[in-house]
């Protein structure tokens, strides 16, 4: 009912009053005064992204033929694929920009990171950065880089140095469709597992997961479909609409919940809570435990450590159980901690102290009977070898005794 190309819209940009309108296999159509024209040179081109680094530049990332430049301007046309520079892919997925916009980040679809020099006209890749794209965000000299089933990686363009953002530190999936920054310099990330507010920090991020259950469309969301009003409200597009929110305004449940140990099982049998102490050969455990969260206790998320059996604390996401077979006897302290849906852990933990006693013959009364035998049995070898070495000393003095008067006897005859 339109002069539009086609119903599949995969970039939309707006600058000066028009609207720029990429389409999947239909190219280019700006929307301006209420109408639409289309550039040629891209008819029948998939448009992955279309941004802007300047007012008189448009940049569109396309999926069979690399990048172009636009110079609204001049009108003048410059491509980058393939061909002619040192990219080894034309799927471009995604753009980004430095702060004046002389260096452009160009995500490919299975190529990596490359960065265009727009003062010299030169395509680098960036080493460490080779896996398939799907989202770029340039913020203060780092760039934040989304994958295809990699996480988050974090480049430093100064040291150069790459750090990862995965699953070990939170996030529910390695699928990262968009990246957005809030104003308190916080990353918002859309995935296949909902929405995911990263706090940056030196150490570890803290991660935060939001779910269907917190009214997101879905939990999967889509490549491209994201973006950022000046507002500061976040968008973010998925399988089943749209998406969006003023993170400043998102409420935060700030009670910490109590954890409790509820079970605790020896061979999968139930121990008696007042036991503490255990045979040798009773050494395979299973610690049970709750989060007094009752409120979306599906999104509770617990941390246990056996001390001094685990040299840090485990990760165990929402599943609230620790298995440990065949523990060596000693002492031991296990630690249970959880956090609620928010993410909030509560550092005060549950805890049970037991130990694991040695077999009879590893205990201390043991080890006193066999040093006793062992003094003994040395003090019988020291006896025996004593005596035998005076019987020996005997046996020639008497010799020696017994020489001297035979040769004093032959000395008289």
């Amino acid at each position: 009912n339109s002069e539009l190309k086609s119903n599949r819209i995969m970039s939309l940009f707006f600058q000066n009053n028009r609207v720029w309108i990429g389409h999947q296999g239909a190219g280019v159509q700006i929307f301006e005064n209420d109408h639409f024209r289309t550039v040629p040179i891209l008819h029948d081109q998939t448009i992955w992204k279309i941004a802007s680094n300047d007012p008189n530049h448009i940049w569109l990332a396309t999926r069979n033929s690399g990048l172009y430049e636009f110079n609204i301007k001049t009108k003048a046309i410059r491509n980058w694929n393939a061909g002619n520079s040192t990219l080894k892919t034309n799927n471009i997925r995604t753009i980004d920009f430095n702060e004046n916009g002389t260096l452009i980040f160009i995500g490919t679809d299975d190529n990596g990171v490359y960065i265009l020099d727009t003062k010299i006209n030169v395509i680098k890749p960036i080493a460490g950065l080779g896996d398939p794209v799907k989202s770029l965000l340039y913020h203060k000299n780092t760039l934040y880089v989304g994958t295809n089933g990699r996480s988050i990686k974090v480049w430093d363009i100064t040291s150069q140095k790459i750090k990862n953002i995965t699953v070990k530190e939170g996030l529910p999936n390695e699928v990262i469709y968009g990246i957005l920054m809030d104003e308190n310099e916080h990353l918002w990330i859309s995935s296949n597992r909902g929405i995911s507010k990263i706090v940056l920090s030196d150490s570890n991020p803290k991660v935060t997961n939001y779910s269907n259950y917190e009214g997101l469309q879905s939990f999967e969301f889509n490549t491209g479909a994201y973006t950022k009003a000046p507002d500061g409200t976040l968008f973010f597009g998925g399988l089943e609409g749209l998406n969006w929110f003023k993170p400043s305004e998102i409420p935060q449940n700030t009670s910490k919940p109590k954890t409790v140990i509820s079970k605790i099982d020896l061979f999968n049998n139930v121990v008696n809570e007042d036991r503490s102490v255990f045979n040798y050969d009773e050494n395979t455990l299973t610690f049970t435990f709750s989060s007094l969260q009752f409120s979306q206790p599906e999104l509770n998320q617990y941390k246990y450590q056996l001390v001094p059996h685990d040299p840090d604390w485990i990760g165990s996401g929402n599943s609230n159980s620790a298995h440990y077979t065949n523990l060596a006897p000693g002492n031991y302290t296990f630690l249970v901690k959880s956090s609620n849906y928010d993410g909030i852990w509560n550092d005060h933990v549950a805890s049970f102290v037991f130990q694991i006693k040695y077999p009879w013959y590893k205990t201390s009364f043991a080890y006193i009977i066999y040093s006793t035998l062992l003094i003994l049995f040395l003090f019988g070898i020291y006896s025996y070898f004593k005596f035998k070495w005076k019987l020996e000393t005997q046996v020639r003095l008497k010799q020696a005794e017994s020489n001297r008067l035979q040769q004093l006897d032959d000395f008289m005859i």
